[in-house]
């Protein structure tokens, strides 16, 4: 085939190709629309609806639902002339074929989810205001007695009406948003808004030592302090809302005041401080020292040694809403200087020894005292004139961490306690100066605390015996053994094997028997393990 014709041949073949791609596209152009409606016609599902064992019907779309249900509560509520409250139930949707849907009438579904509403909205809540502090809120018949529960709160310490308790009010939506303001009566600018409700009590903002103290001395330096309360908040942030609540849980002014501002024992979490003894933070807290053991697991007895950090829980008496008040008093009064703590690096910090006593100091000064409800928990001084020096007490205590003391074996029961007992067998004493742990014979026992094996061998009625010395100046003694791993001399660390429980000695059956001396005397291992 020649060059002209093979040329020839190829153009129409083009062109051939180019007409069928076009007849084609055209094709599928013309059918697109109605192939497009059968596969949605394919997939058009509707919803068979139902709640639990009651079958509502079947409709188009999930919104026809919402919408009848929606119809069904405004019906309700136009009959009951109020708001109906309820909580959305949890409704069932299966979807289903249109072949298979007989659509449910909105009339009819309007009529049965009415019927299935009414019981649980015979009784509708009623408009009142919420007083909220943290998690806890009270709720009261309106914003009037809302700002008397909180005013009360502060009159109680406001005996001279010198601050008052304001409102904003945002009317802007159906139910007030209120913030609540405190003023000093002083501080109130005329005019206040419409909106603003106003009764007496409240606080101005709060004022620092240093505004207190910016101002000139006059030539009596008593005369420039104003004497009285300075300011009042309240402890925590106050939120006031209004809207629809269920009647029962509406409470009066006088029983929302007392639930809010009673005292009441709240758990807190208490941070050891450096000098703090379980004796101390049971005076300073109120709290008596057997329920502050019982309160945490990991205090034993009064006796038990705590460290700097170490974290307690405690009960405090203390209201749902507190009110903080600052006051400027003048007082001539003895005073004590705060304690000099001398720090020794090689002594444990249970160990302290008073360098000096102190004395009282008397002095006329002006504080800054600040209140929570009756209790003080700050004061700083603003003026003051000693009358007498006063002498600090001076303390040295130890900075090292003592060491602690474990179980000395795994398992075990407890055979005899430490103290009087009725003699085993009539060999043993009448006053156990140790604890017994009954165990099968060879059972590992284990050294209580790191330390210096000074025994390890027979010790008369004891039998076989192993005494630790320990760097606190403890011992632990551990008799009736059958076997003894370590030799006087040895250094032992905590809960290294150093023997196996046995019968020797002055013993009834296979048992270990533990003591803890201190100053080489006897004591309850419970209040150190």
């Amino acid at each position: 085939m020649n060059r002209r014709r093979r040329s020839k041949y190829h153009l129409v073949r083009t062109n051939v190709f180019l007409i069928v791609l076009s007849l084609s596209a055209f094709l599928y152009v013309l059918f697109l629309p109605q192939r497009r409606a059968d596969e949605e016609k394919e997939l058009q599902v509707h919803y068979r609806v139902s709640l639990g064992d009651q079958f509502f019907g079947v409709v188009r779309e999930k919104d026809d639902f919402y919408e009848a249900y929606a119809a069904a509560k405004n019906s309700i509520a136009k009959e009951k002339d109020g708001i109906i409250y309820t909580d959305f139930p949890e409704f069932t949707f299966e979807a289903c074929e249109e072949d298979h849907a007989p659509f449910v009438k909105e009339e009819v579904l309007v009529a049965t989810l009415k019927s299935y509403l009414e019981p649980s909205a015979t009784e509708a809540p009623v408009k009142g205001c919420m007083i909220k502090v943290g998690d806890d809120a009270v709720y009261v018949a309106s914003a009037q007695d809302a700002m008397s529960v909180l005013a009360t709160g502060l009159a109680e310490y406001d005996k001279k009406d010198m601050f008052e308790l304001s409102v904003l009010v945002d009317t802007s939506t159906e139910f007030s948003a209120l913030t609540p303001r405190i003023v000093k009566t002083a501080d109130l600018p005329t005019g206040e808004d419409e909106d603003t409700l106003r009764l007496n009590a409240g606080a101005m903002d709060v004022l620092t030592v240093d505004d207190l103290t910016a101002e000139s001395v006059s030539s009596d330096p008593y005369a420039q302090y104003e004497y009285g309360i300075i300011d009042m908040q309240f402890a925590d942030a106050v939120q006031m809302s209004e809207g629809y609540v269920p009647e029962e849980y509406i409470m009066d002014v006088q029983k929302a005041k007392e639930y809010l501002f009673d005292v009441q024992d709240t758990k807190q979490i208490y941070t050891v401080k450096r000098g703090d003894t379980l004796s101390d933070i049971s005076v300073d807290l109120g709290l008596p020292l057997p329920q502050l053991i019982a309160m945490n697991d990991a205090l034993v007895s009064e006796k038990t040694e705590i460290s700097v950090g170490q974290e307690l829980l405690v009960t405090i008496p203390v209201p749902i809403l507190g009110v903080y008040r600052l006051e400027e008093v003048r007082r001539k009064e003895a005073y004590d200087l705060p304690i000099e703590y001398v720090y020794n690096d090689s002594w444990y910090t249970s160990d302290r020894k008073t360098l000096r006593q102190p004395s009282s100091g008397f002095r006329d000064a002006v504080a800054l005292v600040t209140y929570e409800n009756d209790a003080q928990i700050s004061e700083d001084i603003l003026y003051e004139e000693v009358l007498a020096e006063g002498v600090a007490k001076k303390v040295e205590v130890g900075t090292i961490v003592p060491p602690t003391y474990v179980k000395p074996l795994a398992g075990g029961r407890i055979s005899s306690y430490f103290g009087y007992r009725r003699s085993p067998g009539g060999i043993g004493s009448s006053y156990h100066k140790g604890i017994d742990w009954a165990c099968p014979m060879g059972t590992p026992i284990m050294a209580s605390c790191g330390g210096t094996v000074t025994q390890a061998g027979w010790s008369g009625g004891y039998g076989y015996c192993i005494v630790i010395k320990h760097p606190d100046g403890k011992q632990t003694r551990y008799a009736h053994l059958s076997r003894i791993y370590v030799s006087v001399g040895q250094a032992v660390s905590q809960g290294q094997t150093i023997a196996g429980s046995g019968n020797s000695g002055n013993s009834t059956g296979p048992h270990l028997h533990f003591e803890i001396l201190v100053g080489g005397n006897q004591v309850n291992p419970f209040d150190y393990l």
